[in-house]
């Protein structure tokens, strides 16, 4: 299971304080700008999209450096506009250019980025030339009526020049531009031409029905248009163009597109000149209407035209005592309300600003009044209960719009002080609203929502008025701050609680407590719950608080690495003061145990061990320990046996484990506590409910003798399912041995069987026999300085060697390599064990120099583990021997020679990176050179070069051929590596393991790998008994072919076969083998064999036509004339044996 307490961890490593990669930005941009257009410059443009998305949440970190970042693409895009005609070279790098500056607009907004883009007056033609070129069917056409869509005005957006990014950035270039100071009709070429006007009043409509980003630009573009004094008198007849379109084709898209024009419009518009439109364009919005419930956009406009429409008919500031509205305005006012339950978040932000921006236009009465409309959504489903509210039933969207609204209204100074008593309430409600629903729960946004309406409470009253509710704030915001689930809530409680003390100062150690709740200190949740609330628990007005709130909120959370992390969180803030706030929490936890919630329970089970555990250390109220044992007893059986109660049961056992007392196993029935739930854990197949049991059977048996129970253990393993034994094994492996016999020779000689595959015994399950090499190692290094009073040295012995076994683990099965598990444990146990022997006093007894060689042999052939963490758990474990004090004390013969090659190979603060190939390989392959572990290493390295993963075998290829490349053809010395000596070694590792494919392939691939570069050659030509060698490979490669049924061995043994018949010592004793392959009953084999003998005969200068015809017109894949073929294979080998020879 993951740390509960680190799942939003990294949240601070997505977090930037300036803009540390402006260098490399800057340099990518340089080589961007000047990759001409034949070059594929994805590759820089996906480079600098990263980098600006990366900021994407903090984009104003970017602003500094804005202009410098952005003036040049605008530039390089306008200067390949500005190059008639835009095709070709000029039209792909302004797309490269428009697709960057989208990228800024959509990380910074659009505003922030228009600022850059030139407003020439050259600039108007250009870029109206490219949207709308004058030829075009559309311009011609505009002067006569530009609301009246011809055939020929039907060219879809999506048919204009350049891609979708290029059209949106162009539309809002020309937003800006249409605005110059000049009266457009200046910009006419002849009397005869459409007007620049009209030309881009049809641009923007256009592009006001596409799909995609451009009819967001082409509504800011119709917008700008129509405020301009010379264009108004046009507005009128675009209201009757949308009109009719809606009428015509109610598409939504375009009536997404209308209602942004006319929200633009009205936004900044003069109210005089668009009162008289009001009613046409309100009808727009109702004609749009019927499409709005499939749209969360046109909602949202739809919203926002409402507003400014009605902001037409409310009252100026002079008049804002006049106590009645226009039927209009009630009607924006019902429509924002309901707006506000609805189902999106954008609709209902928008919502509640406007409510809020109408609301501070009219009288005090009247605004009041929308405030309680607004207040009065919170009671909505909502019922009264003994513990407060009750918001089962209430819907989270309409929590959410209200909480926005009611934070609008108070930062625009329209919620009065006279409301903050019935407001409060409700806020401090949804500043925990959580409800459940399935498997996860909604209202984050609720919380979200209300931190910001206590953030504008700090802005929106004063002191005095503020005072008698700020103890109450305070404490929630904190709770909040440090134990909510979500880490953008617990910054947004940071942030308001912050507000507050800043502005009012009201909050009790409202600074101190700041410092401990920043943003930072509450990012990570690990530092939240652990570190952070323990230091505001320091202040006592707080501490309380935070503990009620730990039992009543996050012990009952629905998300268990919750509980689990606030269980944690309880026993350190109640640590702060156990005899008061640790023994005040026991009753009331206990007492939390009469509910059947399994969320409840296993928060509450939690906290009891976490709490029994601080009692048990410090030896405070030893009565207690006994009472939340006792506790645990008196769980409903039921609870304990049903699977939706697997975490309860987990931490029952847990609870035990930690409470567990002399006293507590005297007062226990005829069952005990600890059986019940050990029993009831025991055949579950949940991994931590297992480790649980094994830690309360653990700390039972250090209280008493548990050698009944060890011995039914015992005898219900060889029987038992793979799940029993995992758990029986892990129970087996942590009992207190030391502190009574328990049976110890019993359980070892169980977990012995279990990982002998010649008992029967054997657990053939690879978990099961995981856990007992797990078990092996816990039972004898947990021995200590007692391991010889307990156990013999024939029994360490014994472990050893299972555990040397082990390292050779290579069970597969559909996941995989599992085997890599046992061996992983096996090389843990190693270590263990031996360090655990050495410190005994009769060490000799039940070690010696050659089985610490064979050790140390085991676990190096692993440091090339094709697994990775299994190379660096090797490695690691192979390092702390080698550096073990009492290991080079007792054979230092073992130090002399093999520890000190080891260090020069390894040595002592290099850094260790053993998962990367090209750092182990090189390295490993070295330890060849070492006589008493070169078998070992020779083994590991052969496998790695046989090994699958591509990575690993090209490193492992690679760094021994620079090996053997080094290397003399023979030696005097047999303890110096020679090349004969390395064939050798190959050859008797493959002998060794003739029945095993596993080990044989990769042997016969890595002598293949020294024959294909020439090794075997330079063998066979400078050292007498090389030829012998090389003959010893061919025999070992060409032996029993018929008989194989493998075929990956085959194809192994066939490269060797072929590589030879390039030698010229061998090639006619290689070429009498190759019928057996060019022959082979298996197609592949035979059509593999051609090939490769072409390609090899190719490359040692063999030439002979009737050779290369009969190999390469032979059809070697034919399954119908056998014959034929092996004649063609005979053939084949006489002309190798007797022309090529």
């Amino acid at each position: 299971m993951d740390s509960p307490i680190e799942e939003d961890g990294l949240q601070d490593d997505r977090l930037h304080a300036t803009f540390t990669r402006s260098e490399e930005y800057f340099d990518v941009l340089d080589a961007f700008l000047a990759a001409p257009a034949q070059t594929n410059g994805d590759a820089a443009l996906g480079h600098l999209t990263a980098i600006i998305e990366d900021y994407q949440e903090q984009a104003y970190l970017l602003d500094p450096y804005l202009e410098r970042m952005v003036q040049p693409i605008v530039d390089a895009l306008r200067t390949h506009l500005a190059e008639p005609p835009l095709r070709g070279d000029h039209l792909a790098l302004a797309q490269r250019m428009a697709k960057l500056l989208y990228v800024f607009s959509k990380a910074r907004g659009y505003k922030i980025i228009v600022r850059f883009f030139p407003h020439a007056v050259p600039d108007l033609p250009l870029i109206l030339n490219i949207l709308a070129p004058p030829t075009s069917p559309d311009s011609s056409s505009l002067h006569t009526s530009p609301y009246q869509p011809s055939s020929s005005s039907a060219l879809a957006p999506s048919d204009v020049i350049g891609s979708w990014e290029l059209r949106y950035i162009l539309l809002l270039w020309l937003s800006i531009v249409c605005m110059l100071p000049f009266d457009l009709s200046r910009f006419d070429r002849d009397a005869g031409s459409a007007d620049t006007a009209l030309r881009t009043q049809t641009v923007g409509q256009r592009f006001i029905r596409s799909h995609g980003k451009e009819r967001e630009g082409a509504a800011i573009l119709l917008g700008k248009l129509f405020l301009r004094r010379d264009t108004a008198s046009l507005l009128s007849g675009f209201v009757d163009w949308a009109s009719a379109q809606l009428r015509q084709t109610p598409d939504i898209f375009l009536a997404t597109g209308v209602l942004h024009t006319f929200c633009e419009i009205l936004k900044a518009g003069n109210p005089e000149q668009l009162r008289p439109l009001a009613p046409a364009i309100a009808a727009l919005r109702e004609a749009a209407e019927p499409l709005t419930p499939r749209n969360s956009l046109l909602r949202k406009y739809s919203i926002k035209l409402a507003y400014r429409l009605g902001s037409l008919e409310l009252p100026s500031a002079s008049r804002l005592d006049q106590e009645d509205v226009s039927e209009g305005v009630e009607n924006v006012i019902e429509s924002m309300l309901q707006a506000l339950q609805d189902r999106d978040t954008i609709v209902r932000w928008s919502a509640a600003k406007n409510i809020a921006r109408v609301a501070s236009r009219l009288p005090r009465a009247l605004a009041d009044d929308i405030v309680e409309a607004i207040v009065s959504l919170f009671s909505e489903g909502s019922l009264p209960s003994p513990t407060g509210i009750d918001i089962t039933s209430v819907s989270d969207s309409t929590w959410h719009g209200a909480a926005l609204a009611v934070a609008e209204c108070a930062r625009r100074g329209v919620l009065g002080a006279n409301r903050l008593g019935e407001v409060l309430p409700w806020t401090i409600e949804a500043l925990h609203f959580d409800l459940r629903k399935g498997s996860h729960s909604v209202g984050s946004n609720v919380r979200d929502a209300t931190a910001y309406v206590l953030w504008s409470f700090a802005r929106a009253f004063t002191a005095d008025v503020f005072e008698k509710h700020a103890e109450t704030i305070a404490r929630h915001l904190v709770a909040v701050s440090l134990f909510d689930r979500e880490v953008h809530i617990r910054r947004a409680a940071s942030a308001a609680f912050q507000e507050n003390v800043g502005r009012m100062g009201l909050f009790p150690d409202g600074i101190d407590v700041l410092r401990k709740t920043d943003f930072y200190a509450v990012g990570v949740r690990r530092t939240s719950f652990l570190t952070a609330a323990v230091e505001v628990s320091e202040h006592p007005f707080y501490r309380s608080f935070l503990i009620d709130h730990i039992l009543g909120v996050t012990l009952s959370h629905w998300d268990a690495s919750l509980r689990e992390a606030g269980s944690q969180a309880l026993a350190r803030i109640a640590e702060l003061d156990l005899p008061v706030d640790g023994v005040a929490v026991v009753p009331r936890l206990i007492a939390a145990l009469q509910t059947s919630d399994p969320a409840t329970l296993h928060g509450v089970l939690l906290s009891l061990a976490e709490l029994a555990e601080l009692f048990g250390a410090s030896g405070l109220r030893p009565d207690l320990l006994v009472e939340i044992y006792s506790s645990v007893g008196r769980l409903p059986h039921h609870l304990l046996s049903t699977s939706r109660y697997t975490l309860v049961l987990g931490a029952a056992n847990l609870a035990v484990a930690k409470s567990v007392s002399s006293t507590g196993l005297q007062q226990d029935d005829d069952i005990p506590v600890w059986k019940r739930v050990v029993d009831a854990a025991i055949g579950r197949r949940h991994v931590q409910l297992q480790i649980d049991a094994a830690a309360a059977m653990a700390s039972v048996s250090g209280l008493r003798c548990c050698a009944d129970d060890v011995s039914g253990f015992v005898q219900q393993f060889s029987t038992a399912t793979p799940t029993v034994q995992q758990s029986l094994a892990r129970i087996l492996g942590t009992l207190n041995y030391r502190a009574f016999d328990h049976g110890f020779e019993e359980a070892l000689s169980c977990q012995l069987m279990a990982v002998d595959d010649k008992s029967p015994h054997f657990a053939k399950d690879i978990e099961s026999r995981r856990d007992a090499y797990d078990a092996l190692a816990a039972m004898v290094s947990g021995l200590g300085a007692d391991l010889m009073r307990v156990t013999t040295a024939d029994r360490v012995q014994q472990v050893l060697r299972a555990f040397i076994r082990g390292l050779s683990d290579y069970t597969t099965d559909q996941r995989g390599d599992v085997g890599s598990w046992c061996r992983a444990a096996s090389i843990v146990g190693l270590e263990r064990v031996v360090s655990t022997a050495l410190g005994a006093p009769e060490w000799r007894s039940c070690l010696d120099v050659a089985l610490l060689h064979e050790i140390v042999g085991g676990i190096l052939s692993l440091t090339v583990d094709p697994i990775l963490t299994n190379r660096s758990t090797a490695g690691e474990n192979l390092l702390s021997l080698l550096r073990s004090a009492a290991a080079r004390d007792a054979f230092p013969e073992f130090a002399a020679r093999e520890a000190a090659a080891l260090d020069e190979i390894f040595p002592l603060g290099e850094r260790q990176d053993w998962v990367d190939a090209d750092w182990i390989f090189p390295r490993a392959v070295r330890t060849l050179q070492s006589p008493s572990l070169r078998r070992y290493a020779l083994g590991g390295i052969v496998l790695a070069v046989g090994t699958r993963t591509e990575s690993t075998a090209r490193s492992a290829a690679s760094s021994l051929l620079q090996l053997a490349e080094t290397l003399p053809p023979s030696s005097e010395s047999p303890e110096t590596l020679s090349l004969h000596q390395l064939f050798s070694d190959l050859l008797a590792l493959a002998r060794s393991n003739a029945r095993s494919n596993r080990v044989l392939v990769p042997v016969l691939t890595t002598l293949n790998l020294l024959v294909e570069n020439d090794l075997a050659q330079t063998l066979a030509e400078n050292d007498p008994k090389g030829l012998a060698a090389i003959r010893s490979t061919l025999d070992l490669a060409s032996k029993g072919i018929k008989l194989i049924k493998g075929v990956p061995r085959i194809l192994a043994a066939m490269k060797i076969v072929t590589g030879l018949c390039g030698l010229p010592l061998v090639r006619a004793e290689a070429a009498a083998k190759l019928p057996d392959f060019l022959a082979h009953p298996l197609p592949r084999i035979r059509t593999a064999t051609s090939e490769q003998l072409y390609i090899v005969l190719q490359t040692s200068s063999v030439e002979d036509e009737e050779l290369e015809e009969i190999l390469l017109s032979t059809e070697w894949s034919s399954t119908s004339d056998a014959e034929h073929l092996a004649e063609q294979a005979k053939a084949v080998s006489d002309i190798l044996r007797t022309r090529c020879s």
